[in-house]
């Protein structure tokens, strides 16, 4: 009877883990694009866009996460 609520939450932690790679890609993409030409360092621009793809989607994770 169990055996349905297991898949419910397997399912919802990888939701959560797409949401979050979303936001970090999105973050690499606009460091990548933006920050990266004006740097000039495309290591330093990839990591200003994990810091802001992947900071907010933590958090935003974080709180889809404590509500479920």
């Amino acid at each position: 009877m169990n055996e349905g609520r297991g898949e419910d939450i397997g399912h919802n932690k990888l939701k959560l883990v797409g949401i979050y790679l979303l936001f970090v890609v999105t973050g690499l993409i606009i460091g990548y694009t933006i920050f990266a030409p004006i740097t000039g360092n495309i290591v330093l621009g990839l990591t200003m866009g994990f810091i802001i793809g992947g900071g907010p989607g933590s958090l935003i994770v974080l709180k889809l996460e404590k509500d479920n």
